[in-house]
């Protein structure tokens, strides 16, 4: 009860603290104002367990075990989903400030570039300020694209379960996983699980086609950028790990939830299918692998175009240069601070994603029916347990009312990933280059 009295303490305030710290924010960073979703609080303090049949006996099966899992799941997720969505609040105003601010900053030093003297500047380094401001707008377009290949790639990994989706042992060991995975999203709990998936380091392996250090590039990333692995760099491994950790997580529950009914259904009529299905689950992970590796190297390519500016001017600095300009310094700088804070943002985003969408929420919509069915006989019964019924009731209600809830977390939570994978904190960095392109005109 300790625990739950946290829960409760931090559940209460979440919003307010964040929401008393916002204020206006710029189209430019929706969606992510605080969750106007409020989690229902009005826990029952005894929920049933079994449910009673006509001829006196209890059952611990069906309608009584789906409320017993329920409950003994929800009651220790309180603690990590407060804490999460406590934190993701806080970032995501961090965030949009972050955002406005250094947005107003770099605005400032825009304005202040007189057309001609860019032009000059531009002249003097052989038109090379015009040809990396265009390589940034064109990879901006390449990212599309590649962001698109990602998600056609993870809609393979999806349909590779399709043929045992309804495998009673799969639809077990996954709802086990999930219930882990709900209850340890910590940082240092999901960097640890990917590094040490032995299922992730060979997709990795494969997907650049050589092995591939997981846990020397999660546990020392600065150390490991350099380092060769194939046609990428540690570097771009880390990126790949930091902006792809939901879709990582998941493509290793899935394939430990299908290791576990494999185990349990050796020799048996559908340890073929399931065994089918996990090698299409691993062709299709590492195609996504490689999707996502492609992008991320279109995205540090992005930033190396903003780099190349900065060092010219840096250069044209130190050479005194007359036609020197004060702007892609600045550009650099604002662009390497909103990359920081939206890899901040999707990091406490990532937590909360998986205590929220691993967490009880998804079966109450699926077992609240069962319960009012139960309720329903039992009340049919030529002497019905009064005490049961009311019990039932009230744990029928509550997951009622957490089933009605969760959709709306679960839709506000994906609108919130869509934008991070539309990557907005860029989109001033967008303006400012098409700003600058204009001044040549």
């Amino acid at each position: 009860m300790k625990t739950l009295c946290l829960a409760l303490v931090l559940a209460a305030g979440l919003g307010n603290a964040a929401i008393a710290a916002a204020r206006p924010f710029e189209k430019t960073v929706a969606p992510f104002d605080p969750s106007p979703n409020v989690l229902p609080v009005k826990f029952p303090k005894v929920w049933i367990k079994d449910v009673p049949e006509p001829n006196g006996r209890l059952s611990t099966g069906g309608a009584g075990g789906m409320s017993r899992q329920f409950y003994d799941w929800l009651y220790p997720w309180l603690l990590p989903w407060a804490n999460t969505r406590k934190a993701l609040d806080f970032e995501s105003v961090t965030f949009q400030e972050t955002i406005n601010d250094m947005g107003v900053v770099l605005q400032k030093s825009i304005a202040a570039v007189p057309g001609d003297k860019l032009q000059k500047f531009n002249h003097d380094v052989g038109g090379q300020l015009k040809t990396e401001l265009n390589a940034y707008r064109n990879l901006r377009g390449k990212e599309v694209i590649a962001g698109e290949a990602v998600k056609v790639a993870m809609t393979k990994t999806q349909a590779a379960l399709k043929d045992v989706e309804q495998n009673e042992e799969l639809v077990a060991a996954q709802a086990d996983v999930d219930r882990k995975a709900s209850l340890a999203a910590d940082k240092a709990a999901i960097q640890k699980k990917i590094a040490e998936s032995k299922q992730v380091q060979e997709i990795f392996t494969k997907a650049v086609g050589t092995t591939v250090d997981i846990m020397g590039i999660v546990a020392d990333p600065i150390g490991s950028a350099p380092k060769a692995f194939g046609m990428v760099t540690g570097a771009i491994i880390g990126m790949c790990i930091d902006e792809h950790e939901t879709e990582l997580m998941v493509l290793d529950m899935r394939m430990e939830a299908l290791d576990e009914a494999i185990a349990k259904h050796k020799h048996g009529a559908m340890e073929a299918a399931l065994a089918k299905a996990k090698l299409q689950l691993k062709a299709a992970s590492i195609e996504a692998v490689q999707r996502m590796l492609e992008e991320q190297q279109v995205i540090a390519q992005q930033s190396q175009a903003i780099d190349n500016l900065a060092d010219l001017e840096k250069g044209a600095r130190l050479k005194r240069s007359a036609n020197s300009t004060d702007v892609f310094v600045d550009l650099r700088s604002v662009n390497q601070q909103f990359l920081l804070a939206a890899t901040d943002l999707r990091r406490r985003l990532t937590r909360y994603q998986l205590v929220l969408d691993h967490g009880p929420g998804r079966r109450a919509k699926e077992w609240a029916p069962y319960l009012s069915k139960s309720i329903v006989d039992v009340s049919n019964y030529s002497n019905p347990d009064q005490q049961w019924l009311e019990v039932a009731k009230g744990s029928r209600d509550y997951m009622e009312k957490h089933a009605a809830w969760y959709p709306k977390e679960h839709d506000f939570v994906a609108a919130q990933r869509a934008a991070l994978n539309r990557r907005v904190e860029v989109l001033p960095i967008d303006d400012a280059v098409q700003q600058l392109l204009a001044k040549f005109n």
